[in-house]
């Protein structure tokens, strides 16, 4: 009698994406990939994503500091412990989408200046294939930055990967999964310090899927916005 043989597994590789906590801008300027600190104040949640994240030497995060502080302090939350201290790889291409001339400028000049050759876009601050002055489309940030995904899904091939990233970017990690064109990437909301999981699967006889299994998931109901959060409060009139 021949011994049974079991059958091959799927090899999943998991993509855990972290978008950075709220960057540090109280008086509410466009930044995109303006080099800016974040709040790090958050310890609930905080210690939430520590205790949800796996265990993986494979951390990413963007050149901007406002990942990297993420993951820092993530990685120093009490329920951080068992992951270690795992050194963090910088990628280039998951930089969030660079405005051009509105770097730092008010949404009020923006929207008073911008091109009329585009309306305004309900959930971004331009449709997928509008190119900001001196800077670049959302299209054209995912065309740089979802090559590599698939790039490291090879590279770190049935492992864990945690990116903290950027919300535009993570947009589009969703959309690819998905198979959506960029416009529909700008419908997705990725609130600061949630948490998106993709699994990138490929079966015994070679066939490839994907799967979203976390989108926005934050710890208790969404956080308050920036201006109720941060934002100086006013003297209230006599």
């Amino acid at each position: 009698m021949q011994p049974s043989v079991s059958p091959p597994h799927p090899i999943t590789t998991r993509w855990w994406w972290v978008r950075h906590a709220p960057v540090i801008n109280p008086d509410g300027l466009m930044y995109g990939s303006s080099d800016l600190p974040c709040h790090t104040d958050e310890p609930e949640e905080l210690d939430h994503l520590a205790a949800t994240l796996p265990v993986t030497p494979h951390w990413l995060i963007s050149p901007l500091m406002r990942t990297r502080q993420t993951a820092e302090a993530i990685l120093a939350a009490p329920a951080a412990a068992h992951l270690g201290k795992p050194e963090f790889r910088i990628i280039p291409e998951f930089i969030e989408q660079h405005q051009g001339i509105w770097e730092q400028q008010t949404w009020e000049k923006y929207y008073r200046e911008k091109s009329n050759d585009f309306p305004r876009h309900p959930f971004w601050h331009a449709y997928a294939d509008e190119v900001m002055q001196g800077g670049e489309s959302y299209a054209q940030t995912l065309a740089r930055a979802q090559p590599v995904i698939d790039q490291l899904t090879q590279e770190y091939l049935g492992q864990d990967i945690i990116m903290v990233g950027h919300g535009g970017v993570i947009r589009g990690a969703v959309a690819h999964a998905l198979g959506l064109l960029p416009d529909a990437a700008l419908t997705f909301q990725i609130l600061n310090l949630s948490l998106t999981r993709i699994d990138y699967r490929i079966e015994p006889d070679g066939r490839e899927f994907r799967r979203v299994i976390t989108l926005n998931r934050t710890l208790g109901p969404p956080p308050l916005s920036y201006e109720h959060r941060y934002a100086p409060k006013k003297a209230k009139k006599v």
